[in-house]
């Protein structure tokens, strides 16, 4: 009995990762206690994110570049934990070489932070912890929607 519902639970964490196919993610997200929203962070323009009214994170990074992977994750939590406070946004700053060049970046991964008029108000150059992050928004007065 056992060993049928410990592969009940592997199909789906295996198609999830890929290995057996693309379906079932969800599923096996929903038996590890997972939540299945995620967010793309580099849908929205940086311009589009400035012009809303409310403070934004702004990360230049790149796909390949190791400290920007690891932000990745810590990004999309802060942007789901300030969702509708806060945009959060990633901007891929080889394809964006005119904004990077605007905003000075020279190493990546670097964040911005911008008040609600989109004027920015504090940069970092690195990786940057969550708790770090937080402990930032929230003496710039950003408190969270989400926990």
């Amino acid at each position: 009995m056992k060993l049928i519902r410990i592969r009940w639970l592997l199909v789906p964490l295996l198609l999830c990762l890929g290995l057996v196919g693309s379906a079932g993610c969800s599923v096996a997200s929903e038996l590890a206690g997972v939540s299945p929203k995620t967010i793309d962070l580099e849908a929205v323009p940086l311009e589009t994110a400035l012009a809303n009214g409310k403070p934004t994170l702004a990360e230049f990074g790149g796909r390949t570049c190791i400290p920007c992977k690891q932000m990745k994750p810590i990004l999309e939590e802060i942007a789901l934990k300030y969702e509708g406070n806060l945009n959060v946004v990633i901007i891929e700053a080889n394809e964006n070489a005119e904004l990077s060049r605007f905003y000075r970046i020279t190493t990546i991964p670097t964040q911005i932070f911008f008040d609600e008029t989109g004027f920015p108000i504090g940069m970092h150059v690195g990786v940057l912890t969550g708790e770090s992050i937080e402990e930032t928004l929230e003496e710039l007065g950003i408190e969270p929607t989400n926990g």
